[in-house]
């Protein structure tokens, strides 16, 4: 256990002049030239902040909480590896095909996954005592659970009557609270397959199109247990897809020097419709994984409660059609089947996976945005620039994630948009 002390000192003239002066070399004049020296008060012991105990001066149900820097882990900068290789080639005149993977690994990254005895959780082996855990860990419930549990007994000498047996069978049970406070332990990895197409200057038209599909895995979440699931690590049972992972993103985008107002006519309409250009970009990405969790779930002084998938539950839990187009002014509808999910009976853990139960993922992005510009030239240097924007041209809807807590009435039910409605604006700008 480590703490840290301090000295407070103030000022006799209301801040007017410093409270003491970093200089004590000689023909300084003033009186408060050192630093005050700091005396260690006399109960500094190993057992300051703990309880749970009958032994006199520490009898505090509701002892301190600590704080655990890891010598190895703590304030360690994360830690990633990127590596890519392509091939690029001209497929025609002025047009490229470009073909390149790209990938990354990440250590030491921040996580709430928990390193065992270190998040102060049950181990869940122990909830074979069931409703024993929360009784006092009085003679007569020790007892009863020695008979379930042969290894158990009190952590140590004069454990308090009225802590809970739970209290007594947690690592560190002499305090309230205890975190791993840098117990960056999380890692990473991506990988890329990426597509692109590019064509320059072509009479006036130049593109790009590009498609991305990738993977992105983590173990950066919760967990239902810090000490792992049906013989695995936490580390091995919560690493998952990605809370993050996007497997395809499209874009393209194009610029258009306008063709008109170069031939023979009238001179004042080839003015006016000649020197336009259109451009736009139009991307589309497909929704992140879900992460459905529980509430409801039994498991004392456990990690996040998660739900059990129901055996035999065959095909998607996605009902209603896509996601949000069934609501209407007044009514929302549930996009996900409840019956594909259960809470965990008492004293269990939910076996569903951290993220993409079901292969189920939020609402995919959509934009298209179209813009027209055209330059005056009004003498060698002065010009003027009109240009007039749209942004999600077709004003469509694209929907936040629906509510994801099974066991609340609004499992799957989507309630916000996540996109702006339709936006035009025009714009103008004099250079001289």
């Amino acid at each position: 256990m480590g703490f840290t002390g301090g000295i407070s000192s103030a000022t006799s003239n209301g801040g007017l002049t410093p409270a003491f002066y970093l200089n004590n070399a000689p023909g300084f004049t003033y009186m408060n030239s050192a630093v005050p020296s700091y005396v260690p008060p006399p109960n500094i012991n190993s057992a300051t902040g703990t309880g749970f105990t009958t032994t006199p001066g520490y009898t505090s149900l509701s002892p301190n909480g600590v704080n655990f820097p890891d010598p190895y882990l703590s304030r360690r900068a994360p830690e990633y590896q990127d590596f890519n290789f392509g091939v690029q080639r001209e497929v025609i005149h002025h047009t490229t095909l470009s073909l390149d993977y790209g990938g990354s690994t990440g250590h030491f990254l921040g996580t709430s996954i928990g390193r065992t005895i270190y998040t102060n959780q049950l181990n869940s082996a122990t909830y074979v005592l069931g409703g024993l855990l929360s009784q006092p860990a009085n003679p007569a419930n020790i007892a009863a659970a020695k008979a379930i549990l042969p290894a158990f007994s009190i952590p140590f000498p004069n454990f308090s009557t009225s802590a809970s047996m739970a209290q007594a069978l947690r690592p560190f049970p002499q305090y309230n609270g205890f975190s791993d406070i840098w117990g960056d332990i999380g890692s990473s990895n991506y990988s890329s397959l990426q597509l692109a197409l590019k064509q320059s200057d072509i009479r006036g038209f130049t593109y790009g199109l590009s498609y991305t599909f990738a993977k992105t895995f983590d173990d950066t979440g919760s967990s239902r247990s810090s000490y792992g699931y049906q013989g695995r690590s936490a580390a091995q049972e919560e690493y998952s897809l990605s809370t993050i992972d996007v497997p395809s993103h499209f874009t393209l985008y194009y610029i258009y020097n306008l063709p008109f107002g170069k031939g023979r006519g009238n001179h004042l309409l080839n003015a006016l419709i000649q020197g336009w250009a259109l451009s736009g970009i139009v991307t589309r990405s497909s929704g992140t994984p879900l992460v459905i969790t529980a509430t409801g779930c039994n498991n004392p002084d456990g990690g996040t409660c998660m739900p059990n998938v129901v055996p035999g539950y065959s095909g998607s839990p996605r009902i209603n059609g896509g996601w949000g187009r069934k609501n209407t002014a007044t009514q929302s509808y549930a996009y996900i089947d409840s019956a594909a999910f259960a809470i965990p009976a008492a004293y269990t853990l939910g076996n569903a996976p951290r993220t993409y139960a079901y292969a189920l993922r939020n609402p995919g992005t959509y934009e298209e945005d179209l813009s027209v510009r055209r330059v005056f030239k009004i003498y060698e240097r002065p010009k003027f620039t009109f240009e007039m924007s749209a942004y999600n041209l077709d004003n469509h809807v694209d929907f936040n994630g629906p509510a994801t807590t099974v066991g609340s009435s609004i499992l799957g039910t989507v309630t916000s948009q996540a996109n702006s409605t339709r936006d035009a604006q025009a714009s103008a700008r004099l250079d001289f």
